[in-house]
């Protein structure tokens, strides 16, 4: 831009429009890798066992963040946002992660402690389990392994629908999602999201990559329970975010942030 007056007003829709993006790039990764961090957490504590294998996690990061990211940058339109950006990012994250991780612990034991039991029952072939867990398949710990695999592919699949979905809550087109009342023309994000399903069934249908990425083929009903505990939890984030739950947590942040700017303001003047 040239040095004249008439450039600022396009100057001030591009600077919104990157903090815009911004605020939403930063929903999608905080909220992602407190979830992360969480889970990992409870699993280590309740089982002593990592919960997810490179492979899924970096599937679940790809489906989930990084081509929602890229495209929100792209897609990103100004708003009239005047908050902080850290206190307002938090105050969706939070609650966001938190209620993510709370269902996918459930999910995990649910299945875990379901197979382990012999409540419920899946055969998986011991060449497709060793090609999942990377590693010679153990006879006698057969029954473990297949929970293990079960359990981590169950609350996998249940991350990246809630993954996914989190952008009818944070690039809302329909009212029913919006957390804040406010709604979005652009549909395009909504497109994504339905694209990105896509990429996952087809991930999940198609044995090479399902293999590669440490993956099952669920039977129907397991998956439409899985599909089923995730409309519950979208009802009950969003009832947590229109509520304002952790709202404190953003309070506190705020105050943070106001006061140190206020100190390096008073160090530069001083």
């Amino acid at each position: 831009m040239d040095d004249k007056f008439s450039a600022l007003p396009r100057a001030l829709v591009e600077g919104k429009r990157t903090v815009s993006g911004m605020r939403n790039i930063l929903r999608l990764y905080l909220s992602r890798n407190f979830v992360l961090a969480i889970i990992i957490g409870i699993i280590l504590i309740g089982s002593g066992m990592i919960p997810m294998m490179p492979t899924q996690m970096a599937f679940y990061a790809f489906v989930t963040v990084s081509v929602t990211a890229f495209l929100m940058t792209i897609w990103a339109e100004p708003t009239d946002e005047k908050g902080a950006v850290l206190p307002e990012v938090l105050s969706y994250a939070v609650p966001a992660a938190a209620v993510i991780a709370v269902f996918a612990a459930l999910i995990y034991f649910g299945f875990y402690f379901s197979i382990t039991s012999g409540l419920i029952t899946l055969d998986i072939p011991a060449e497709e389990l060793s090609a999942i867990l990377k590693t010679n398949y153990d006879p006698d710990g057969g029954l473990n392994q297949t929970a293990q695999v079960v359990s981590s592919n169950s609350m996998l699949l249940f991350l990246i629908i809630a993954g996914i979905s989190q952008i009818l809550f944070i690039t809302p087109h329909w009212g029913f999602s919006s957390i804040d009342g406010k709604t979005q023309r652009d549909i395009r994000p909504t497109v994504l999201m339905f694209l990105l399903f896509g990429l996952t069934a087809l991930a999940y249908s198609v044995e090479p990559a399902r293999l590669i990425l440490g993956l099952i083929e669920f039977p129907p009903a397991w998956a439409l329970t899985i599909i089923g505990i995730s409309m519950i939890w979208f009802f009950t984030a969003r009832y947590a975010l229109r509520k304002g739950l952790f709202s404190s947590l953003a309070d506190v942040t705020l105050k943070w942030y106001n006061e140190r700017l206020a100190k390096e303001y008073a160090d530069e003047h001083n």
